[in-house]
């Protein structure tokens, strides 16, 4: 339905998905990866066959899968997928797919890039160029850099912070046991990090890490390039709007990006 409103403009993106959506369907997390891959088969299978066809398989079982509106773009909209962990990172070297990440440090980030192009190269035979990578951040653009953090800094808050930070993160870890393996993250020379989660967050710590891009048009445009020129990627995904910011607010950061970042950046 999106395509064909669009007039074709899709990107699909595709995640395994969170602790916290495993929790409310109600299904097992160490399904998860399992249940994806077979998604995967049937979603494109969906997309692409042109007649009704049955599907029975170890997680989704329909008799009749037939979809309309039909996708514009042939043979299907193109894909992107996120992930961060080894298992998921070699799964879409194999299948030739965009690699999407978030949530980590600058340098963090360029190890999950690098591991998948490495893989891609020598266990795959193919070499990703930079539009098979991409990376999203928390971005909030103003006149000027003072006014910028003064307008994003409580929304950041209810982003990253939390007055239960120690209990939360703990809680996390336990929820999160069945969703990783021990290899998952060993091709990072230090421990993974996830997103930061303090009681009062530090927007200087967080814009040094990577986390954040908030400034002027000026600012902003720099920390892009910046990130872009550590990371090697091509696609960028901005969180416009985030936490509790109101639409009208987002809006102006939006249309101060389209006008004075973007044309930067092309």
């Amino acid at each position: 339905m999106i395509d064909v409103m669009s007039g074709g403009r899709l990107v699909s993106g595709f995640i395994r998905g969170g602790t916290r959506e495993y929790q409310s369907y109600g299904i097992n997390i160490r399904d998860g990866r399992e249940m994806f891959e077979e998604s995967w088969d049937l979603i494109i299978k969906a997309w692409t066959e042109d007649e009704p066809f049955a599907w029975h398989s170890a997680h989704y079982d329909y008799d009749v899968v037939s979809i309309l509106p039909r996708p514009i773009q042939r043979p299907h909209p193109p894909i992107i997928m996120g992930a961060n962990t080894a298992e998921s990172i070699e799964w879409a070297a194999r299948h030739r797919v965009p690699l999407i990440t978030s949530l980590s440090p600058t340098p963090q980030i360029a190890e999950t890039f690098n591991y998948y192009r490495g893989f891609a190269q020598d266990e795959c035979g193919w070499s990703p160029t930079p539009d098979f990578n991409g990376w999203s951040r928390h971005l909030y653009v103003s006149t000027t850099d003072a006014k910028a953090r003064e307008e994003c800094e409580e929304h950041l808050q209810n982003t990253f912070g939390s007055q239960k930070a120690t209990t939360e993160v703990a809680d996390m870890r336990q929820r999160d046991s069945g969703r990783h393996t021990e290899r998952s993250f060993t091709y990072k020379t230090e421990q993974h990090e996830h997103r930061t989660i303090a009681e009062r967050i530090d927007m200087d710590q967080l814009s040094e890490d990577g986390y954040i891009i908030v400034g002027s048009p000026e600012t902003v445009t720099r920390r892009i390039l910046d990130q872009q020129k550590a990371l090697g990627a091509a696609i960028f995904i901005p969180y416009i709007p985030f936490g509790s910011m109101e639409p009208a607010q987002a809006l102006k950061s939006v249309e101060l990006f389209g006008k004075e970042v973007l044309p930067n950046l092309r």
